[in-house]
């Protein structure tokens, strides 16, 4: 188990490398172009990518079953079968690219004038197709690495993309040409994607070239079929409500709820190791397979549950300090949207059920979980505007996680133990409460000493009850060859 631990950590780094190239590269360019553009015109950016997203994301799971399948037969030292299961996926791949982006195209007129009655949209949705087509194909690349638990692929791939968008689309934006970002960013994945074809297929001969074997092709649309509601699921929690903003308010909501969810969902991928946890579940079983779970959960939970804190309490001084006071509406949805870090960090489940091949058992709470996420935002936006759109996305991720996991330990006899939740959350709320008795900070000194002295709290509380204890200690001091 400490072997494995110390393969997790590895990856992990690298993941969380690739992560933090990708989510600080689109954190700070959604920063510069918000600071360059007005609030309105970057709400029209958001809406754009929003949309150009949510169809991204209609993806039946093709990655994600990549890498149940490919990690599994290369696990039973099968080779001719994970290369047959990368080609085959590969080919669904590409003709959904194809229809993918030709949607975009297609839709886009009916989108900008019957939808959002913003004429800014049509030229940056059709210009977004190309951008599509080849960030998808590339995408696919990056899972399949994963299933080899190579994990520096897709950090290359992620500098490099980074990079020429700042490179191609931020000069545009400077220059005053709105439409050219576009431009600028469906040439950079463009770039991205022929290195990294080059760089793949000279690296993975393993999967490239070789023998290829029958693959059971009943088995694998099975298992999409049941991730693909998974992922219709996750497009409807992560992209409605920026487009709900945009049907029924100005472009500029949909503009300070990406600033708020941009903070919110870039510390969450960092914290998230579920990824990285998957194809080494596909590897598991009996108790090693439970073992890996909890600790995970635990341990994600501990490190978590503070992020949530400070963000709750100093959403004002966060939002002024990155994006300008002409963003501070932006701060109380990004209050209400904490608790995603936690949420985010802790949903093992999708792996675990991937693992078991039974994607079916968080089905019926993804159809569920979805509904709810649209009603609730109909609803809430219209009352509530921005801070309706953040509580209806609350709302239905706890639902889902909730459900998750109680369907786990009824059917799977898998969970996590009740003090991984309720110890975090007994030290958060001393915490809080420390935090919240201290004077607003006046200066970023202050407001940096303020969360230290919190996070040392937090720690300190986390022993004091027992949510830290010497053996973990030992276990991370073991992992790390201390």
């Amino acid at each position: 188990m400490v072997e494995l631990a110390r393969k997790i950590l590895r990856n992990s780094v690298f993941n969380s490398s690739r992560v933090f190239i990708s989510g600080f590269g689109g954190f700070a360019f959604s920063v510069a172009l918000a600071r360059t553009l007005t609030p309105d015109l970057f709400g029209i950016y958001a809406l754009a990518t929003t949309v150009c997203f949510f169809i991204f994301q209609l993806d039946p799971g093709t990655g994600y079953t990549a890498v149940r399948y490919i990690s599994y037969s290369l696990g039973r030292g099968d080779e001719a079968s994970a290369r047959g299961y990368f080609r085959f996926l590969l080919k669904i791949r590409l003709i959904l690219g194809f229809v993918f982006s030709s949607l975009l195209v297609l839709l886009s007129g009916y989108l900008t004038y019957q939808v959002f009655d913003k004429p800014e949209l049509l030229i940056p949705l059709r210009v977004l197709a190309v951008f599509l087509f080849f960030f998808y194909l590339t995408d696919f690349l990056d899972y399949s690495s994963e299933a080899l638990q190579n994990f520096k692929y897709p950090s290359i791939r992620h500098a490099i993309f980074e990079a020429s968008k700042f490179a191609f689309a931020v000069p545009l934006a400077i220059w005053g040409y709105f439409n050219g970002i576009f431009i600028g960013m469906a040439t950079a994945t463009f770039v991205t994607f022929v290195v990294m074809i080059y760089l793949f297929n000279k690296r993975y001969k393993i999967l490239v070239r070789g023998e290829v074997a029958l693959i059971e092709s009943k088995r694998v649309a099975r298992f999409m079929s049941f991730t693909s509601i998974g992922s219709i699921s996750g497009v409807v929690f992560t992209y409605v409500d920026t487009m709900m903003l945009g049907i029924f308010l100005p472009a500029e909501y949909a503009g300070y709820y990406r600033a708020a969810g941009g903070i919110i969902f870039g510390i969450a991928s960092i914290a998230v190791i579920s990824g990285v946890l998957f194809p080494a579940l596909n590897q598991l079983e009996g108790e090693s397979l439970v073992d890996a779970f909890k600790k995970a959960f635990r341990y994600s939970s501990i490190l978590t549950f503070p992020f949530a804190v400070i963000l709750a309490l100093f959403s004002d001084e966060i939002i002024k300090i990155i994006y300008g006071v002409e963003y501070l509406p932006a701060a109380l949805p990004l209050m209400i949207l904490s608790p995603i870090i936690v949420f985010n960090s802790l949903n093992f489940f999708a792996p675990l059920f991937g693992a078991k091949e039974r994607p079916e058992l968080g089905t019926l709470v993804s159809i569920i979980s979805m509904i709810m996420n649209v009603v609730l935002n109909y609803y809430l936006i219209i009352s509530f505007g921005l801070a309706g759109a953040a509580a209806a996305t609350i709302i239905s991720r706890l639902f889902s996680i909730v459900a998750l996991g109680i369907i786990s330990k009824k059917v799977l006899g898998i969970g996590p133990d009740a003090e991984s939740i309720y110890k975090p959350l007994i030290a958060s709320a001393a915490m809080f409460s420390s935090i919240y008795l201290m004077p607003e900070p006046e200066t970023l000194v202050i407001f940096i000493s303020e969360i230290c002295i919190g996070i040392t709290i937090y720690f300190v509380m986390m022993m004091l009850i027992g949510g830290i204890k010497r053996e973990d200690i030992n276990y991370i001091k073991t992992i790390f060859g201390i």
